[in-house]
């Protein structure tokens, strides 16, 4: 059991499990104001491309988004040298077999899933037929988002342990 003192003074005691939860929505909670935070200020480094695979680096370094954030879309992407599209090429245009790196794509709609939909977004990506102007609708969807998002939403808003708690006979009366 791990024993947890919440602001009021309460002594909790959760389980094993129910602490693992606990922690895990904390840190979730956490990492979704970091990237707010990036999103908001740094929405201009995001490119509206959805065919470009990029390295970490430009997401982490640039975009400053949280690195576990970023490393979870990391991947190693292979080319389809059946079709011209999916075929990876370097900045010279040199025939590349993979490549480790982000689909900006894939970064686009994660974000926007965070950083929340305007309706009228949400429908226009869902009907739009090739990458590019999927990552057009979704970069326009950032930008008014993060418009959006004021000092109130920078605050973690950090879960009650007490929930966390799943044998009613352990929950401590309140003082």
């Amino acid at each position: 059991m791990m024993l947890i003192t919440k602001r009021d003074g309460t002594e909790l005691r959760l389980l094993k499990k129910e602490f693992k939860k606990y922690f895990a929505d904390l840190m979730a909670a956490e990492l979704k104001v970091e990237i707010l935070k990036a999103v908001k200020e740094n929405v201009k480094e995001l490119d509206a491309d959805g065919h470009s695979v990029y390295p970490p680096e430009i997401y982490i370094r640039d975009v400053k988004l949280p690195a576990e954030f970023v490393f979870e879309l990391t991947q190693k992407h292979y080319s389809d040298y059946s079709d011209f599209k999916g075929t990876l090429t370097n900045s010279k245009f040199g025939l590349m077999d993979y490549v480790f790196g982000v689909n900006n794509l894939s970064m686009l709609h994660r974000l926007c899933n965070i950083v929340g939909w305007k309706k009228e977004n949400r429908e226009a990506a869902s009907h739009m037929l090739g990458r590019g102007s999927e990552a057009r609708v979704l970069h326009k969807n950032l930008v008014e988002k993060a418009a959006e998002i004021t000092d109130e939403m920078l605050v973690p808003k950090h879960p009650d342990p007490q929930t966390y708690i799943t044998d009613p006979k352990r929950i401590p009366e309140s003082k």
